[in-house]
């Protein structure tokens, strides 16, 4: 007999699919923000596990769970609550060693889609908001964190829906139609994959604000310091934008790609065609071309996307080189105190680089995510070496991240 379906929930859309299947190919597939919590603060497990049941209260979208097959799938509002974990580590959060609680599985259907981690390290605490990107995304899930802040300082939470709406709703009429994948044409900004190697790994770079348009200047920089070849460039788009009072944790984010000119234009040329690209039908035909996938089972998605990563690794051809997602400056406090914060990027086999830029009241936070097989021997952290140069002017500036292996 099949499960009731609790209302009003929202159906997981093709895109959802698509993360839920990634979760087989690069585990775990989740959205990952940190804050750096000031001495001063000492958040209690007592008070955050409260905090987190309050938020969670007005946030469906972090306690859903996905039932049915194919096109009818949905996601329904009775799953487990966010679980709540503190760990003592020693940890510097500036990449992923020494983190095995970043490694930990959230799988939609057999337990919560949303975690949140108190960290207390030798130097700092750290809170990390993990959630599954099939269930949230990144905006969804910084909706959820202001809240759990909002509470930590007794405040009321604000809340977001989990549904009915889903990407398709705000994606029609917004463009000609679905919009096909790029080809695999485009060039790793590290060079070619290593053979035998797995997994994935990432750093993260501190920096002061650059000066205005920050986006197009990290794409002149990444520009710079990438291997010879076509650059294509990944740019995430939030059609939120489209709904302006719409306060939803459901993947509504669409993908707008383009060519790199190499070298790269001008800083202005660069912002007006990120800002075309936003305002375009590009990202909107992404969200129609993954709606087929809902009739595609989820098994076989899985086995294509194992394959397609490794068939891209030994030729070395992608169909994007990098995604680069802007998330803005966030300003986050808790008793008035500002909050550092950064986003740890997800990292796919078929995907080179996965770039996340965060502002925060401290400077500006680039973390760089690729396939182990990308950035063994050093590569990874001489590109986030070469970057964070270009970016702050002086090496000194920037506080990249140790020197590890990426086997």
């Amino acid at each position: 007999m099949s499960r009731a379906l609790a209302a009003p929930g929202r159906p997981v859309s093709g895109l959802e699919r698509i993360w839920l299947a990634a979760e087989a190919v690069a585990p775990p597939f989740v959205n990952q923000c940190v804050l750096t919590l000031p001495g001063p603060l000492n958040v209690t497990e007592t008070e955050l596990r409260a905090s987190v049941a309050r938020a969670a209260d007005v946030h469906p979208g972090v306690r859903v769970s996905p039932v049915g097959r194919l096109r009818g799938q949905r996601w329904t509002l009775d799953g487990p609550p966010p679980r709540v974990v503190r760990v003592e580590a020693t940890w510097d959060a500036r990449s992923e060693r020494d983190a095995p609680f970043l490694r930990t599985p959230l799988t939609p259907g057999r337990g919560p889609v949303c975690e949140v981690v108190l960290i207390n390290g030798v130097t700092a605490q750290y809170l990390v908001i993990r959630s599954h990107h099939a269930a949230l995304d990144g905006m969804g899930t910084r909706l959820f964190i202001e809240d759990v802040l909002r509470c930590l300082d007794g405040a009321t939470p604000v809340g977001a829906e989990a549904g009915p709406t889903f990407d398709v709703d705000l994606a029609r009429g917004r463009t000609p139609g679905p919009r096909p994948e790029p080809p695999a044409d485009a060039v790793a900004p590290t060079g070619p994959a290593t053979r035998g190697v797995s997994g994935g790994t990432w750093r993260r770079v501190t920096l002061p604000t650059p000066p205005s348009p920050v986006l197009p200047r990290v794409l002149c920089a990444l520009e710079a310091v990438s291997g010879p070849g076509p650059l294509r460039i990944g740019l995430p788009v939030d059609l939120r934008r489209y709904a302006p009072t719409l306060r939803a944790s459901a993947n509504l984010t669409g993908i707008a790609h383009f060519d790199l000119p190499r070298p790269a234009p001008d800083l202005a040329a660069l912002a007006g065609r990120i800002a075309a690209l936003a305002s375009g039908p590009e990202a909107p035909g992404h969200i129609l071309a993954a709606d087929a996938l809902r009739h595609t089972p989820l098994w076989l998605m899985r086995f294509a996307g194992r394959v397609a990563g490794q068939t891209l690794q030994r030729r070395g051809r992608y169909p994007i080189s990098l995604s680069v997602s802007n998330l803005g400056r966030m300003d986050l406090r808790v008793g008035g105190v500002a909050l550092p914060v950064f986003w740890i990027p997800p990292v796919s086999p078929g995907l080179p680089l996965f770039v996340s830029l965060t502002g925060h009241a401290g400077g500006l936070e680039v973390a760089v995510g690729a396939p182990a097989a990308l950035a063994d021997a050093g590569r990874l952290d001489r590109l986030c070496g070469d970057l964070a140069a270009r970016l702050a002017g002086v090496d000194e500036n920037a506080v990249p991240g140790p020197e590890i292996s990426a086997s």
